[in-house]
């Protein structure tokens, strides 16, 4: 359920914290917590957690933190890690935007937290959530790919040249063709990821992981060079564009 949201949402550029939702309240339910009703988001950072569960430290680019009533964040605290979720009226936020002018906050937090806003978790967190956000920026581009697809075909098939549809000519057919063996294949590998999802240490898991990063890297720039090449419509690759800068990888 939560792929064909996420990839739906990612299909329109939906600036909503979705992917960042779904990673915290995965988090929180693999710690034994439940999620929030509201919106949540993740902050990777440095923090730690001293004598009376003083949890201090600061975090860079934190998706949407504005928008969002938790943010839930990891913290050294001595004896080990742990999950916290912290109230963002708890916490100090500047605002700052991403290049696709969606918030990515800067969030410092100085504050003491109840014992039951504090979880127990495995020393290697950190790389699950990584894995995490891995998994949902490939449901975003699939998703975002699936949408450049379509409005290709609808570009090409509106714009006329030499009185028919530019669609019509074999080479514009063929650069269409790229995009949907493109747009198949990033679903291919989000449907893999996601099914390796609920191990997400698995080996299987970083297989499918370690073969899509560098797809990923390139995949917004090898689809820019495609449509410019035939339609000359680069507009909707700043879906990808802004896709790519939007979960941690």
């Amino acid at each position: 359920l939560f792929r064909s949201v996420i990839s739906e949402a990612a299909r329109f550029g939906a600036p909503l914290p979705l992917a960042e939702h779904f990673i915290a309240a995965t988090l929180l339910s693999s710690a034994g917590a439940p999620a929030a009703e509201g919106p949540m988001t993740i902050a990777t950072g440095n923090f730690t957690l001293s004598e009376g569960n003083q949890l201090k430290g600061s975090a860079e680019f934190v998706a949407f933190a504005r928008w969002c009533e938790e943010i839930i964040l990891v913290a050294d605290a001595g004896s080990g890690r742990k999950l916290c979720r912290v109230p963002v009226s708890d916490v100090v936020i500047t605002e700052h935007l991403s290049v696709a002018g969606e918030p990515r906050d800067t969030v410092a937090i100085d504050t003491a937290l109840e014992s039951t806003a504090m979880y127990a978790v495995e020393d290697d967190i950190e790389k699950k959530i990584l894995l995490l956000g891995a998994v949902t920026r490939a449901v975003m581009m699939a998703g975002a790919i699936d949408m450049v697809l379509e409005m290709s075909v609808h570009y090409a098939m509106e714009r006329a040249q030499f009185g028919r549809p530019i669609a019509k000519f074999q080479a514009i057919q063929h650069q269409l063709a790229v995009i949907a063996g493109e747009a198949a294949a990033s679903n291919m590998a989000a449907s893999a990821a996601s099914r390796a999802e609920s191990n997400c240490c698995s080996a299987s898991f970083l297989s499918v992981m370690s073969r899509m990063k560098p797809v990923k890297n390139t995949l917004p720039s090898r689809l820019s060079g495609v449509m410019a090449n035939s339609i000359g419509k680069t507009s909707p690759l700043l879906f990808c564009a802004s896709i790519s800068r939007r979960t941690p990888s």
